[in-house]
């Protein structure tokens, strides 16, 4: 079993539902296969570390309106920064993947 159980219940309660007990090994196999999923993009890339961008998720944003590390740094700055951060990383790849498919 990949997942705790006590978590997957506790998210499924916190959401308002229940989960009936022979669905654990349902929802490993849908895990299972995620990860599957993942490793092969990671094979693609011709690495051997899964790593963020093989997992399909984005970045977090700034909810708040001030952050304790930026000094008087707009948060709608920061934002557009960390969208462009993530547009150079996603070509960056794509460049990579035509380049070593030559």
């Amino acid at each position: 079993m990949l997942l705790k159980k006590s978590e997957v219940k506790k998210l499924i309660r916190d959401e308002g539902y229940r989960i009936s007990p022979d669905s654990y090994e349902g929802i490993n196999r849908a895990v299972e296969s995620t990860i599957k999923q993942m490793l092969v993009q990671v094979a693609n890339d011709n690495m051997k570390t899964l790593m963020m961008q093989h997992t399909g998720a984005r970045t977090t944003t700034i909810e708040s309106n001030s952050c304790s590390r930026c000094a008087n740094i707009k948060s709608t700055y920061i934002r557009w920064a960390k969208n462009v951060q993530q547009f150079c990383a996603d070509e960056a790849t794509i460049m990579f993947n035509r380049l070593r498919s030559r």
